[in-house]
């Protein structure tokens, strides 16, 4: 995983955070996606300070009609090539 970039959605908690360290652990950078700008924050500065791997973070809710292109948007702007997805987002009651 070194080298790759994973993009993970629902970064800031349970599974998506355990995904998030497990692939900076194994040296791979990291596309953090939630709803939490602070939660995002703080999670990109625990991996990039223990990992030292770069974790880009994009705060977009996915109830948002448009959160895909959101997402994409960003992902052009900051011109990042995603090896991976997890899609870890849900939503429920």
């Amino acid at each position: 995983m070194t080298n790759k970039t994973a993009s993970i959605t629902g970064a800031t908690g349970g599974l998506g955070k355990e995904f998030v360290r497990i692939h900076a652990q194994n040296g791979g950078d990291l596309i953090l996606v939630g709803r939490n700008p602070q939660k995002l924050e703080q999670l990109q500065h625990e991996v990039q300070n223990k990992y030292h791997v770069k974790a880009t973070t994009i705060a977009v809710d996915f109830t948002e009609f448009d959160a895909t292109e959101q997402i994409f948007a960003e992902l052009q702007k900051a011109n990042i090539q995603v090896d991976y997805l997890i899609n870890n987002a849900s939503l429920g009651d």
